[in-house]
């Protein structure tokens, strides 16, 4: 983890009361390793390796651990506004393309661009999906992403229309 000011290391003690043993070894081990499936990092917590997928599971919906895994990310500097940023920059995310005839040129890197904002629209509750069936199933909140366009746009900017699910189109 580094140095952590004395501060940082209060906030990390106090959210890692409460946990058992075991539980303070699973948070440490999925800070630290991002290699490693959470299945794994339970089974190095202690865990038994017939249950550990279901217990990492679990211990990742435990409030108490994801406390304790927020505070130790906000120390190491993982805070909600470096988060927001890198979203941010990821949806206008570039790549080098070489040519060997052309040279190099930058061009749109979409596979990150959509990620990013795939993840954006989920954290701001405007994107779910299912994962009932073999597809996934995605469903937009139109309602919500249409305020949120309206509410970003500037006065050269038009909102192109959007349908919905029942086949209405809505537009500024």
């Amino acid at each position: 983890m580094g140095s952590i000011p004395s501060k940082g290391r209060q906030r990390i003690t106090k959210a890692m009361l409460g946990l058992t043993e075991k539980e303070s070894r699973f948070v440490q081990g999925y800070v630290s390793n991002s290699d490693k499936s959470n299945t794994q990092i339970a089974i190095e917590s202690g865990y038994s390796s017939h249950t550990a997928h279901v217990i990492a599971s679990e211990n990742l919906n435990k409030p108490k651990i994801q406390n304790a895994i927020i505070a130790i990310l906000e120390q190491q500097g993982c805070t909600d506004t470096h988060l927001s940023k890198r979203i941010y920059e990821s949806t206008n995310a570039n790549k080098v393309v070489s040519s060997y005839t052309e040279g190099d040129s930058i061009q749109p890197d979409h596979a990150i661009r959509l990620k990013g904002v795939e993840l954006a629209l989920r954290i701001k509750g405007l994107l779910s999906t299912s994962t009932d069936s073999m597809m996934p199933t995605v469903t937009i909140n139109s309602d919500k992403l249409m305020i949120l366009l309206q509410s970003s746009q500037t006065p050269s900017t038009t909102v192109p229309a959007i349908t919905t699910p029942t086949g209405e189109e809505k537009q500024k």
